[in-house]
């Protein structure tokens, strides 16, 4: 696995969010439940960058808990 993420920078992780949610909000995608992935574990940082990205792409969070 360390192949598929390694040595990702904040900015290659927003930009890899971005055009998930660009190709989501494409194809109508009303939902998304992502399953964030960092090698070894999810970092705080890494799961903030995803979220601008998402938020900067006009995806909105669920108003729903």
């Amino acid at each position: 696995m360390p192949g598929m993420t390694g040595n990702r920078t904040l900015e290659d992780k927003y930009l890899n969010g971005l055009l998930a949610a660009v190709e989501m909000i494409r194809k109508g995608c009303t939902v998304c439940y992502d399953l964030f992935f960092e090698f070894l574990l999810p970092s705080r940082n890494g799961i903030e960058a995803l979220g601008r990205a998402y938020q900067g792409a006009g995806m909105r969070e669920s108003s729903r808990r």
